[in-house]
């Protein structure tokens, strides 16, 4: 019996990583220009399958086998496989240029581009739309809760009476039981109220969010109110409504007078007192109710006269003037209706 080892097994033809003699090879191996000596036969080494990345006088590039000096057969190497996976995006040498693009894509949402860059990385891809050329085109992200609470306290806000969960269930186009969350969540936080026959309207929230508006208000509302005092000589006035009481916002008083009646920013009543007030309720029943003018009321001696605004949305309010009773100019009705209108404009 032989000692010897028997012979190892024939090499899988088919392994395309294995070192093959230098014998023979076929006509894809070399670079771009010029190939090696023929005989090196790589993995690719099928004729015309192969191409170098930079000319080599030891016969070849990485993706074409051929045999260096000295009989050594060189390996091919590996090819990098960039898979396009959905929900990625490239952004290629952002860090240097402060920009990335989004690839065009197959989608909704970006893909990995072939890497042309080695600093190329990718990022987790934000929403995106496809524009009509087929390139997505980056979006910013919302929040469909946040946006349907924010279109109830609009649809709220451009009604005088409420709406019901039916009604805003809808205008919303969403389910009631939606609905009933939103109003659930606004309420929590004042936003909004619910009354007896469970319409919903605009809460007390509003409008403590609205005082840091009042400054705005104010501003844009001086200049016609300073018109109207110079004109009348009275004391004129800003009033807003703020649940159920009138509160005076802004005051301009006349320069040229020897005495007139002091009215000054923050004073509140109800609405039912005063001419400022009955001419928001006023409004409230009426399109077009004119000026309200409210004589001698108690003991003070003064009167008031007071237009509402009109046509500013989600805004209650009234213009008027404040003066002694012995002292009404004829013409102070139409005077307030005018700047009533001017700081309607102003605001609008």
């Amino acid at each position: 019996m032989s000692s010897e080892a028997p012979p190892p097994p024939p090499p899988d033809d088919d392994d395309p990583f294995r070192k093959r003699p230098p014998t023979g090879g076929g006509a894809g191996g070399g670079a771009d220009s010029a190939g090696g000596p023929p005989g090196g036969g790589g993995p690719y080494d099928a004729p015309g399958r192969g191409r170098g990345r930079r000319p080599a006088a030891d016969g070849g590039g990485p993706f074409g086998g051929a045999t260096g000096p000295g009989g050594r057969a060189v390996r091919a190497a590996a090819v990098p496989v960039r898979a396009r996976l959905p929900g990625f995006w490239t952004a290629s040498s952002a860090q240097r240029t402060g920009f990335a693009t989004l690839a065009p894509t197959n989608t909704a949402r970006g893909s990995v581009a072939p890497a042309r860059d080695p600093h190329e990385f990718r990022l987790p891809a934000p929403a995106a739309e496809l524009t009509n050329e087929g390139v997505g085109v980056v979006t910013a992200e919302t929040s469909q809760t946040l946006d349907r609470g924010l279109r109830v306290l609009k649809l709220l806000a451009d009604t005088d009476h409420g709406l019901t969960v039916t009604e805003l269930s809808q205008r919303l186009g969403v389910n009631r039981t939606v609905v009933y969350r939103l109003l659930a969540t606004l309420e929590q936080h004042s936003l909004i109220r619910r009354d007896l026959g469970g319409r919903a309207r605009v809460g007390l929230g509003v409008l403590r969010l609205g005082r840091q508006v009042h400054p705005l208000v104010r501003e844009a509302a001086l200049p016609a109110l300073r018109s109207l005092a110079e004109d009348i000589g009275a004391t004129a006035h800003l009033t807003l409504v703020d649940g159920a009481e009138a509160l005076t916002v802004a005051v301009a008083e006349p320069t040229w007078t020897d005495f007139h009646v002091a009215h000054r920013p923050g004073h509140r009543h109800r609405l039912e007192q005063g001419a400022a007030g009955r001419a928001i309720l006023a409004a409230r029943r009426e399109a077009d109710p004119g000026f309200t003018l409210v004589r001698g009321e108690g003991d003070t001696g003064t009167c008031a006269a007071a237009a509402p605004l009109l046509g500013v949305t989600g805004v209650e309010g009234s213009v008027g003037v404040v003066m002694l009773s012995d002292a009404v100019p004829e013409r102070v009705g139409p005077r307030v209706v005018e700047a009533a209108r001017e700081v309607a404009e102003a605001l609008g």
